[in-house]
């Protein structure tokens, strides 16, 4: 009776000084994770702190068990640093999230200026446009979920803009015409007739090459992904084409008329 006893109790002390050395290198690992968030606690890299005591609270879950005379200690010295830091990382972010928001107010204030000269007739238009954009683009980020709206407002209203100054445009270019060709109606209906035929020669070349746009935009729209530089400077050049030869109708109307 006497051996069977002294063989479970020598096994019992076997057992528990095994848990008391693991406990022991648990409270030791412990310590370690606690020094490191420590050391993260007043950093003001947000994304690369917040990273790291993440990886600090697993670490700390995967760690075993401590003593009970150590383990509320150790708790609350690692959830000391952790709260230290998430607080002024909250705190920090509020204050991002307002400048944000005063970012949105201001920039909507902007497109509604913008859309107010769409009903403007100026000559400084240009100037205007150039001005608000500037003033538009010096401001700082919106709130994520309200860009997109934001900047389809924006640029919508800039189309309708960048429309009407070349509408204006073609207009004096038109006017000009008009004027340089009672110059040339002067010399005779011979010189108004060449000019006529040097112009529907000019239009016809244009309307080729508008074509030739159109048949590789089709082909590299379909092949290409959104976004593509080559694609997006093909497409402007082929609405300054349409825009021109627009023009050159109208120069020819005048010139039948």
């Amino acid at each position: 009776f006497r051996a069977a006893c002294d063989k479970f109790f020598e096994h019992k002390r076997e057992f528990y000084a095994g848990v008391k050395n693991e406990m022991e290198h648990n409270l030791q690992v412990k310590q370690e994770i606690c020094e490191a968030a420590e050391a993260l606690q007043n950093s003001e890299d947000w994304k690369h702190a917040t990273e790291e005591l993440i990886a600090l609270q697993a670490r700390w879950k995967q760690a075993g068990p401590v003593s009970r005379r150590h383990s509320d200690t150790i708790w609350k010295r690692f959830r000391a640093a952790c709260d230290k830091f998430f607080e002024a990382r909250n705190a920090a972010n509020a204050g991002e999230r307002n400048e944000q928001q005063e970012n949105l107010t201001k920039k909507q204030d902007i497109v509604s200026r913008l859309k107010a000269l769409c009903e403007e007739e100026a000559d400084n238009l240009r100037q205007k446009i150039q001005s608000l954009t500037e003033e538009f683009n010096s401001v700082g980020h919106v709130p994520f979920k309200e860009k997109d709206k934001l900047y389809e407002e924006y640029h919508g209203t800039l189309d309708i803009l960048y429309k009407k100054l070349n509408k204006n445009r073609a207009d004096r270019r038109l006017n000009a015409f008009k004027q340089g060709m009672k110059e040339v109606a002067k010399r005779g209906e011979n010189a108004v007739e060449t000019e006529r035929q040097r112009m529907q020669k000019r239009f016809d070349a244009m309307k080729e090459e508008l074509a030739n746009y159109e048949t590789n935009l089709n082909f590299l729209s379909a092949s290409s992904k959104k976004g593509n530089t080559l694609i997006d400077e093909m497409n402007r050049k082929a609405d300054k084409l349409r825009d021109e030869l627009e023009l050159m109708k109208q120069k020819l109307k005048a010139l039948k008329e």
